[in-house]
């Protein structure tokens, strides 16, 4: 499985497991916070603090704060996860 499709499969479930959103609720790269049920700027840190702990790194308020879409925070965690190894 490449990197790309593990960082993604594994956020799918974060994101899942943090909104409670059943596999009936699409996930993709192009997901947006408006997509998911619940995900509001108080459950957007709770996810990321989540992010944090799983892929072990460091996020910081701005990229956070900056992310458009479900694609461009795989894309943060797979940058940061090849500078942490």
């Amino acid at each position: 499985m490449s990197e790309n499709k593990q960082v993604m499969d594994e956020l799918v479930q974060l994101i899942r497991f943090t909104f409670g959103a059943d596999d009936s609720v699409p996930v993709t790269r192009e997901t947006v916070a408006f997509d998911i049920d619940g995900w509001d700027s108080l459950s957007h840190a709770t996810l990321l603090i989540m992010v944090e702990k799983k892929f072990g790194i460091q996020i910081t308020n701005e990229e956070g704060e900056s992310l458009d879409d479900v694609g461009m925070l795989a894309d943060l965690i797979e940058r940061k996860a090849g500078k942490a190894s």
